[in-house]
């Protein structure tokens, strides 16, 4: 019997986080270029209303369970979209959500993927448990690093690795900013304090040494607190914060800048969507993978900062190929679960 919706999309969509909600953009995308229409899709989200807004597609309260079962009855597919689900440093919660998830779409007689995930830190061993029972359960797997495959292939499953999703809404004809790169683009994000704030110290010996002005980009509301903080402390002369809530505007942003230094890993994505090489702070595995796969320089508290200039046209070459090995797995994938 034919199902309403093809696929249902399962990820940290509708929290306000820029990355996770070019997540969600990426993989709708993805999903109608293989032929599958905005009708045939589904999203759980924290704010079913803005993502349907935005997304123009269905959408129901994540956390509703009586909504989730009578959504995932009338969906053919389960796809975990996205980001890094399965972690239990913020909270063990997540696991637990994301395994429950899994179990209620088995039992709703759906076929479960993942596409574009990171796996970890996990710390708890019942974390290890239902993140691979959860992973067990897929008949498709797509993981975004080698770190996350190697776990994987080690639970004795079978998986590929494709990049980071929301590199495949790269554009290359995006135009250059025509006004004077003298400014340095930062992000962070609060992570216990004293990581961030090293980090702000250094930049700021950077920004004094090259006479650069320091730019904030926020991709949530939590990195303006952050960064106003660190401000208002005198770690660091951010002499503005720019909230970005569109890949538009990040990358208007980003064009701008001379160089980029920054913790959230989709902070450095978009960075590199826009031309520049930024330096990763890896407050998470998911950011040193991703710096290590693409040669981008890492900065440690023990290390002086290296920041690399613009590069736009070799960086423009590795995000072609890129887009080109998103669209091939995800091809594969839905090939394989919905054709």
């Amino acid at each position: 019997m034919s199902r309403r919706f093809k696929v249902a999309l399962c990820g940290y969509y509708g929290f306000g986080n820029l990355g996770d909600e070019l997540l969600a953009e990426a993989l709708i995308k993805l999903l109608e270029e293989e032929g599958i229409s905005k009708e045939e899709m589904v999203l759980l989200s924290s704010l079913p209303g803005v993502s349907e807004r935005k997304f123009a597609v269905k959408s129901v309260k994540r956390d509703n369970l009586i909504a989730l079962w009578n959504i995932l009855k009338q969906a053919e597919s389960l796809l975990l979209g996205g980001g890094g689900l399965f972690q239990d440093v913020t909270s063990f919660r997540s696991c637990f959500y994301y395994w429950g998830v899994v179990r209620i779409a088995e039992l709703a007689g759906c076929k479960i993927w993942a596409f574009g995930n990171s796996i970890g830190p996990l710390r708890r061993s019942i974390s290890k448990y239902l993140t691979a029972d959860a992973y067990k359960k897929c008949n498709f797997i797509a993981v975004r690093d080698q770190k996350a495959l190697k776990w994987i292939e080690g639970r004795g499953l079978k998986g590929c690795l494709a990049p980071d999703p929301v590199l495949y809404l790269w554009e290359d004809s995006t135009p250059s900013c025509l006004e004077a790169r003298n400014h340095i683009l930062v992000n962070f994000r609060p992570w216990g304090g004293a990581l961030e704030r090293r980090g702000a110290e250094a930049v700021e010996r950077f920004a004094r040494k090259k006479k650069l002005n320091i730019t904030g980009v926020a991709l949530s509301e939590e990195d303006v607190d952050c960064m106003n903080c660190l401000s208002k402390e005198g770690v660091i002369d951010i002499k503005e914060i720019k909230t970005v809530t569109t890949l538009e505007e990040a990358i208007g942003v980003m064009k701008c800048g001379r160089a980029a230094v920054g913790m959230r890993l989709h902070f450095c994505v978009l960075s590199l969507m826009a031309g520049l090489a930024p330096t990763a702070i890896p407050y998470d595995p998911k950011v040193r993978e991703f710096a290590k796969e693409w040669g981008l320089p890492v900065w440690e508290p023990e290390n002086v900062l290296k920041v690399v200039p613009r590069e736009s046209d070799t960086i423009g070459n590795k995000l072609a190929v890129a887009k080109k090995e998103i669209k091939t797995a995800m091809k594969r994938a839905v090939n394989e679960i919905i054709r």
